[in-house]
């Protein structure tokens, strides 16, 4: 009478990777501190933009929280264009962190300040 409904044999997948699976592949390799296969996995975008900047936006959000493979591939090759936005884009997802969701009403000082200086340090 009270049966419980059938339970679905699917799984939402929610990886921002969506369903690249180098981009998912190289980014497990850059958490293990190969910072190469994220240089890689950009590069083999074959001037694919919109794939590249799907990349470099997924790279750059890891890149937010733990940036010390970022510093190993600019200490490499401080002039490689693609880890030089790598870090552009890193230092604006953290403003977008640092400034947060709420309101402007219910952003406090310090969280616009912070804002403010990841954003120029990001244009730099």
């Amino acid at each position: 009478m009270f049966r419980r409904p059938p339970r679905s044999p699917f799984q939402v997948d929610t990886d921002p990777a969506f369903d690249d699976w180098d981009l998912r592949q190289a980014r497990d390799r850059v958490q293990e501190g190969d910072w190469s296969a994220a240089r890689n996995v950009l590069d083999a975008s074959n001037g694919d933009w919109e794939r590249k900047i799907h990349r470099a936006s997924v790279l750059a959000e890891l890149a937010s929280g733990r940036d010390q493979w970022l510093h190993a591939w600019l200490s490499t090759s401080p002039h490689d264009p693609s880890g030089v936005a790598l870090v552009a884009a890193a230092l604006n997802a953290r403003a977008g962190q640092a400034r947060g969701t709420a309101a402007a009403t219910d952003t406090t000082l310090h969280q616009f300040q912070s804002f403010a200086e990841l954003s120029e340090q990001s244009e730099a």
